[in-house]
């Protein structure tokens, strides 16, 4: 909560566009944390703008490491 209440969640969003695939990777496993804690922390990753830039790295291919 303490990323959240820093305002950090539209910067984990702007790092969705990085042209780095590591950062963008990086990006989505915070949003994701921060998505999956509850519904009200959801509603800020969807308010902050971090679907439409999520759906835009799923649908390039982009490479996962594992």
């Amino acid at each position: 909560m303490a990323v959240v209440k820093a305002n950090a969640v539209p910067q984990f969003v702007a790092l969705l566009s990085s042209p780095e695939e590591n950062v963008q990777e990086q990006a989505v496993w915070a949003i994701g944390n921060i998505a999956g804690d509850g519904p009200q922390l959801r509603d800020v990753v969807i308010d902050a703008g971090g679907v439409e830039p999520i759906l835009k790295l799923v649908r390039s291919n982009v490479k996962v490491s594992s």
